[in-house]
Order: C-alpha cells, then structure tokens, then sequence
C-alpha cells in the first residue's frame, strides 16, 4: 500500500498498469497572415515577390493569371494555387474584373512538413481532388471574414483545413508508401534536429567538439549516420542539414519581415554572437543581406495584403 507523498519509482508504476493507450507529444508553430477577400479590375496587378511562407490562393469569380517561377498559370473561377515558400510569383488580371480569396501561413511541425515536402505542385483546377476536400473549409473562412469571428474559431478551423490538406496530399504521393517504422523515426530526427533551429553552428561545435549536426543526432539516436540520411530524406525529401537550414531561413525572413526585432537581435536569438557573421550565413541562404531583404518587404506593402 502506498501512501499520499510516497514516491513511485517507474517499475512500481509499470507494475500496475493494466492497458495504456498514448498519443504522441505535440510541439508546434502556427502563424496565420493577410487572409482577405478581394474583388479587383481587369488591370490589377501584384509584382514578383517570394515569402517564407505558404500561400493558398482561390479565384472564386472570373479569372486571373498567376505566374509561379516565371511559369503561367491560368487560373479560373474555382482553381487553387497552393505556394510553397521561397517561391518566386506573381499575379495580374485576365482581360476582366475578378475575385479571389487569398491566406498566408507558417506551419512549423515535423508532422506536416513531409506531406508538404513531397510535391512541388502549385495548380490544381477546381476539379481535383484536393481542392474538393479542402474547399469546404475555404468557404467557411471566408464567411468568417465578412462575419468577424473570434480568433480561437478560426485557428480551429484552419487546423481541420490543414488535415484534409495534408491528408489529400498524401494521396498523390509516396510518402503513404513508406513503412510506418521508418516514418516515426523520421519524425524522431526531426525532433532532435529542432534543437538546432534557434542556435548557430558555430555554438554548437564550441560545445560539441565540432561534430556536425548530423553526427550528433546520430550519436543521440544510436544509428549510423548513413542511415540518419537516408531515413529522412525518404520521408522528407531534404537531408537533415537543408530541413535545419530551410527552418532557420524561413524563421528569420518571417522576423524580418512582420517584426520590428532589430538585425542584432535578430542575431543573438538566432545564437549568433557576431551579428556580421549572421549577415554573412543569412546572405549565403537567401542571396541576400537581412538588412536588403527586410527593404525589399518593405517596399511591397504599397501593396498590402497581397497574394
């Protein structure tokens, strides 16, 4: 017998447990942009432009061209561009006036990014399958829109898009073929990898004796580095190495752009301690310093809330 306060150790707990049913720890990030209703003239226009996030644009009435890395998309009453970040586009009219339905988002979660991972696919006409999943709740977020809702009902709702969405998108793919073992372990990698999202290399290998990422999470896993690799890139497409360089990007150009961190600090967050150092790595990723390409956000919001 066991008293209030005496401590269990686990084999006493394990002891007497019957049946368990347990359900994976969730750590996410959400952030939800610029979601608007637009109806617009035959002359409208939005210049090229790319952000760190993704994007899921609807013509609901009319038509408009969409361009996606310089490639032309003719986009009808019903159709759906799905944007993946760092994605170069644009749009403009098609000869009439035109309606469309547009949102921003980031979805930081090892769960999710595999299925968005796996195709590059941007179009898909009113007809497919997708859309057809995910249109119901598109219609119910734009009715939110024109009836203001509280912010808690709309980030249920975006929850129970993105599940049909990532649900739809592994039915176009491979991902679904892959063993369930080799996927939870994917999803394992991913975890350790997080703790690199918000630290430089260069800390790291201060403490770390200069073992690369992927070393390490080897080590913490007890599997072979090889492996490590081959593992996550069949489920995400990505070596370790560009997931933890495609998430340190993508946070950084999102503080750039819709906060008012300085670079310096934007730096010491990041787990730089020279914030040249962290210029020089942010050029590297994107091309371009924070300090050009927070001026190149800046310049777009003469066109706010654009596609």
């Amino acid at each position: 017998m066991t008293f209030e306060g005496d401590p269990l150790d686990q084999r006493s707990i394990d002891a007497f447990r019957l049946e368990e049913y347990k359900f994976p720890n969730i750590k996410t990030s959400f952030e939800l942009y610029g979601m608007h209703i637009r109806k617009v003239s035959a002359g409208w226009e939005y210049p090229v432009h790319e952000h760190a996030m993704y994007e899921i644009n609807l013509v609901t009435e009319g038509a408009q061209r969409f361009y996606v890395d310089g490639e032309l998309y003719e986009q009808k009453q019903g159709d759906m561009m799905l944007i993946r970040p760092n994605v170069r586009h644009s749009s403009e009219g098609a000869g009439e006036e035109f309606t469309y339905f547009c949102l921003h988002f980031n979805l930081e979660d090892r769960w999710f990014l595999p299925f968005f991972q796996q195709s590059n696919q941007s179009f898909y006409p009113a007809r497919a399958s997708l859309v057809r999943q995910i249109r119901p709740f598109l219609d119910r977020l734009m009715a939110m829109i024109k009836q203001p809702s509280h912010q808690l009902a709309i980030y249920a709702l975006m929850f129970e898009m993105l599940g049909a969405l990532t649900t739809a998108l592994s039915l176009q793919d491979k991902t679904s073929a892959v063993p369930g073992h080799t996927i939870q372990l994917a999803y394992d990698i991913a975890e350790q990898l997080e703790k690199y999202i918000l630290v430089s290399e260069t800390l790291h290998e201060q403490t770390s004796k200069r073992k690369g990422i992927v070393t390490r999470v080897a080590e913490e896993l007890s599997f072979s580095e090889s492996y490590i690799q081959k593992v996550f890139r069949q489920v995400y497409h990505l070596s370790p190495r560009q997931y933890v360089s495609m998430r340190k990007l993508n946070h950084c150009k999102t503080s750039l752009q819709h906060s008012q961190m300085s670079i310096e600090e934007l730096s010491l967050v990041m787990g730089y301690r020279d914030v040249a150092h962290f210029s020089r790595q942010f050029k590297r990723w994107s091309g371009l310093s924070p300090s050009q390409y927070r001026e190149i956000q800046k310049s777009q919001t003469t066109y706010p809330h654009g596609p």
